[in-house]
């Protein structure tokens, strides 16, 4: 489970590093930028929604304060990212991408920091806990306490 997610992140930055490499010249191949932002949304929101899950079956338990901690700011952190991406999605709809598309590079670029950021900040954060979510699906298996897989993390 964890490797499908790491895989995820990858293809994820892939596709961050390869849409902003085209973000070269005066003008944007609209077709490929439009299919890139469709395939970018459509897997960042299916891996959502698989972490999700695993993140609700691990609430289901009982969770040390720091734990619940994390989930909260983790929720967050990830409405804060879908709520800037969606404002930069409607900020730019194809029309306004194609008349201004060096400042739409700019803004882009800029998202793709805060996002990158936010992906590291899962790995060190989130993750560990998606294994705790499937312990939860091994009986007999003790509980990894939370402070134990993230030394050296902070949750800002």
């Amino acid at each position: 489970m964890l490797a499908q997610y790491r895989d995820e992140h990858d293809r994820l930055r892939a596709m961050m590093r390869n849409y902003t490499a085209l973000m070269t010249g005066d003008r944007p191949d609209v077709q490929t930028v439009m299919r890139v932002r469709r395939d970018f949304a459509s897997l960042f929101h299916s891996h959502h929604l698989g972490e999700g899950e695993a993140l609700q079956r691990l609430r289901a338990g009982p969770l040390d304060a720091e734990t619940v901690q994390r989930l909260d700011v983790y929720a967050e952190r990830k409405r804060d990212f879908f709520l800037r991406y969606s404002a930069l999605v409607q900020q730019w709809p194809l029309q306004r991408l194609t008349d201004e598309w060096p400042a739409y590079c700019v803004a882009v670029r800029s998202e793709k920091h805060a996002f990158l950021d936010f992906l590291q900040w899962e790995e060190a954060m989130i993750h560990p806990l998606l294994v705790r979510a499937a312990q939860a699906f091994m009986p007999g298996d003790a509980p990894i306490p939370v402070a134990h897989m993230t030394r050296g993390a902070s949750l800002g």
